[in-house]
C-alpha cells in the first residue's frame, strides 16, 4: 500500500485555502448581524492583517527575515488554533439551523472536519519547532480544538448526540 504523503507546499495550499474561507464566513457574519460595533470591526481588521501577514511571508520567503516567519507562526499559532474551531461552529449551526432534515449528516461532517481541521496548522507551524518548551507551548494552542463542540445547536430530540457532544 502506497503512502500518501503531502508535501510542504500543499499542506501551504490547503491553510491558505483555510485562511480565505475564515476570511470570507468572517465578512458574511459581519454583514448579516443586525449589529455592527467597534468589536466586530476590529476583529475582521486584525484578521486581515494577519491573513496579509501569512501571504506576506509566503510570497516573499527571500526577502523576509526570519523574526517575519517567527512572529507569523506564533500568531497562527495563538490565532487560527482557536478562530478556525470557531468558524467551523458558526458554519455548523448555520447548516443544522437552517437545514434541519440533515441534522445528523452535519454533525458528523462536522466532527470528521474537527479531527482534521488544525493539521495544516500544525504541520506548517508547530511541526518543525525543535526546543521542548515551544512545543509545548504549541501544543497547548493546538489544544483548544475539540471546545466549542458544546455549542452545537442540535435539537433536543436527538439526545444522543447531545450526550457526545455535551
Amino acid at each position: 500500500m502506497n503512502d500518501i504523503i503531502l508535501s510542504h507546499k500543499r499542506w501551504q495550499q490547503i491553510f491558505d485555502v483555510q485562511l480565505i474561507i475564515a476570511l470570507i464566513i468572517t465578512v458574511l457574519e459581519l454583514i448579516t448581524k443586525k449589529q455592527c460595533n467597534f468589536g466586530n470591526i476590529f476583529q475582521l481588521v486584525f484578521l486581515i492583517l494577519i491573513v496579509g501577514l501569512n501571504f506576506y511571508v509566503q510570497f516573499n520567503r527571500h526577502n523576509s527575515s526570519k523574526l517575519n516567519f517567527e512572529i507569523t507562526r506564533w500568531l497562527n499559532l495563538l490565532v487560527f488554533s482557536s478562530y478556525f474551531t470557531i468558524i467551523w461552529l458558526v458554519v455548523g449551526n448555520y447548516l443544522i439551523f437552517n437545514f434541519r432534515q440533515f441534522e445528523i449528516l452535519w454533525v458528523l461532517l462536522l466532527w470528521a472536519a474537527y479531527l482534521v481541521l488544525l493539521l495544516p496548522l500544525a504541520i506548517l507551524y508547530a511541526g518543525d519547532l525543535r526546543k521542548w518548551f515551544l512545543m509545548l507551548l504549541a501544543v497547548y494552542f493546538l489544544d483548544q480544538q475539540y471546545g466549542p463542540d458544546v455549542s452545537l445547536r442540535i435539537s433536543r430530540n436527538l439526545r444522543f448526540l447531545h450526550s457526545v457532544t455535551g
